[in-house]
């Protein structure tokens, strides 16, 4: 079915100069690219927090410990592994990690951190998808006493480039102290906020002595915990919209559509050339830039994106041929979204 196609936008514009990883892989962590409040992209923000937002006000009274890693006095090393889920409606990047820990040691954790990936779904899969190992001088470290003088620590590692699907996702933050007379860490848990998604899983790690006794996920509830989440804070960047145009001039072509925010209006423009035309002030999404130029600027359609991937048909005029599309989703606040720019089929 046809459908009008090229609707005018009317603007007044001015110019202004134009500014996967494989599964079961280790990486290295590079330096930050895109973390902290004053350097976060527009696509970029806190993914999931433990806390529910809170973990600025953290308290110790009710924090329940699940253990983690270390060794004392040259026994083996005790390697228990906890898996947590976090929640997104996109897939992106990890780029910063934050945990609290209980410490029963020095505090500091020799051998870094080690920071698993396991996959996406209702439970952790059996290996992990990704496994990062951070050198220690990566590791910032933060503490905290309570007022019986126990020593907590919160630990932050940034510049991160971890990629994650949309949907429900696991992530395991372990400090590592492999040293003779190291600590224990034991990650802190939530037992009194509500869950926010499930509730976090163990089992034994690969290395040093069992822990728990069973290399299988279980959840903590069912070895005799509390339902919890663990203390873990988690910011990152959505990976970009992108948009793709396939069929011909003068017949029917297909608009498809990814990684775009769920649940939105997504408005395809048109014009005959690229350029770097800024929407003004006055209008939706004022002050966003275009990787469109001013030649013939119009909105073609709009679309909900559902998801957030799909397609939709229309027919494309031979008067349009040559020229290019981009995409934009209106944001509640601040810049709208913009795609990539594409050209005719």
């Amino acid at each position: 079915m046809r459908s009008h196609f090229l609707i005018p936008l009317m603007l007044l514009t001015c110019t202004v100069a134009a500014g996967q990883l494989p599964p079961s892989v280790h990486l290295i962590a590079p330096k930050s690219t895109c973390h902290g409040p004053s350097q976060r992209p527009l696509n970029c923000d806190v993914i999931y927090d433990g806390e529910l937002d809170q973990m600025r006000t953290f308290t110790f009274d009710d924090g329940s410990a699940n253990f983690n890693s270390g060794r004392r006095q040259n026994r083996p090393l005790l390697d228990g592994l906890t898996a947590d889920d976090f929640i997104t409606a996109r897939a992106g990047r990890i780029t910063d990690v934050y945990s609290y820990s209980y410490v029963n040691g020095n505090g500091v954790p020799a051998d870094g951190v080690r920071i698993y990936l396991w996959g996406s779904g209702k439970t952790p899969s059996d290996k992990p998808t990704v496994v990062l190992e951070v050198p220690p001088e990566e590791v910032e470290l933060r503490w905290f006493t309570d007022p019986f003088f126990s020593l907590y620590v919160e630990i932050h590692v940034a510049g991160l480039n971890i990629p994650y699907e949309a949907g429900q996702n696991w992530i395991t933050i372990q400090p590592r102290d492999e040293t003779r007379d190291g600590a224990y860490y034991y990650v802190l848990r939530n037992s009194r906020r509500p869950l926010q998604g499930a509730e976090a899983f163990v089992k034994d790690g690969p290395n040093g002595e069992g822990l728990y006794g069973f290399t299988e996920w279980r959840p903590i509830s069912a070895i005799g915990g509390d339902a919890a989440d663990s203390y873990i804070r988690l910011e990152g960047c959505f990976d970009p919209m992108t948009i793709a145009v396939e069929g011909e001039c003068g017949g029917a072509a297909q608009f498809s559509w990814s990684n775009a925010p769920p649940e939105s209006t997504l408005t395809f423009l048109y014009a005959r050339q690229t350029g770097n035309v800024r929407i003004p002030p006055n209008l939706p999404c004022g002050g966003t830039q275009l990787g469109l130029g001013q030649r013939l600027l119009q909105v073609a359609f709009s679309v909900q994106t559902g998801e957030g991937s799909g397609a939709t048909e229309r027919f494309l005029p031979a008067a349009a041929c040559p020229g290019y599309f981009q995409a934009i989703i209106r944001a509640a606040t601040g810049p709208c979204e913009v795609s990539n720019v594409v050209a005719m089929p």
